[in-house]
């Protein structure tokens, strides 16, 4: 198999249709979308919508009780 075979690959089972959101949302938001989406990870953006980071289920599982801070506090 050569690099372009895996190129290739790699390109036809990448996800493509990412969650976005506001790094100034609160996480109960955040998870909301999530589960109306069926997604496991949300990029969150910043003011200008540029990707700042990832929120995934595992990051929800570890916060416990902070239900009400923002997903930039959390970062």
């Amino acid at each position: 198999m050569n690099m372009m075979e895996v190129l290739f690959k790699v390109k036809d089972i990448m996800k493509r249709d990412f969650i976005e959101v506001g790094k100034k949302s609160d996480i109960k938001s955040a998870y909301n979308r999530m589960v109306e989406e069926n997604k496991g990870e949300i990029i969150l953006v910043d003011d200008e919508g540029i990707p700042i980071g990832m929120f995934t289920n595992n990051d929800l599982a570890r916060m416990k009780r902070q239900k009400d801070i923002t997903l930039e506090e959390y970062l």
